[in-house]
C-alpha cells in the first residue's frame, strides 16, 4: 500500500553523548562534541588539551589554511599527511580537512595511532605528554 501524507511519521530517538567534565575556560568546546563522535576518547584530559591545540592552532577556526600547509581545525599538515588522508576519505586533502569532522577525525586517528605504538600523540601539535 502506497503511503499518504496522513500516514503517522515514524519516531526516531537520538543520544546526546554527555562530555567529561572540562573546565568551564577551556578553549573551542563548541567542537568537542563532533571530536567525541569522530573517535576522540571522553576524557577530560584529552578534551582539554585537544581544545588547547585548536585554540592554538586556528582561534577555533574551521576552514583555515596556514602558510606552511597546515590545514582545518587541528591544523593536519598536507606535506606529511596528504596521502593517508586521502586513502581515508577517497577525496582531495583540501577538501577533507576542511571538513571539520573528517578534520577531527584524521587528527584523531593521527593521535590514536602514536598512543597505539607507545609514543606521544600529541607530539604532531608539539605538546609534550
Amino acid at each position: 500500500e502506497n503511503a499518504t501524507i496522513y500516514d503517522e511519521p515514524v519516531e526516531t530517538t537520538t543520544t546526546v553523548v554527555q562530555l567529561a567534565q572540562i573546565d568551564p575556560d577551556t578553549k573551542c568546546q563548541e567542537w568537542l562534541p563532533l571530536a567525541v563522535e569522530m573517535g576522540w576518547p571522553n576524557r577530560t584530559e584529552v578534551l582539554q588539551t585537544l581544545g588547547r591545540v585548536m585554540w592554538k592552532e586556528t582561534r577555533c577556526t574551521a576552514q583555515i589554511v596556514s602558510r606552511t600547509g597546515d590545514h582545518g581545525l587541528t591544523q593536519v599538515n598536507a606535506k606529511a599527511h596528504r596521502s593517508w588522508a586521502e586513502e581515508i576519505f577517497g577525496i582531495p586533502f583540501e577538501e577533507a580537512m576542511s571538513d571539520p569532522a573528517k578534520n577531527l577525525r584524521f587528527a584523531f586517528l593521527l593521535w590514536n595511532a602514536r598512543e597505539e605504538a607507545g609514543k606521544c600523540g600529541w607530539q604532531p601539535w608539539s605538546i609534550s605528554c
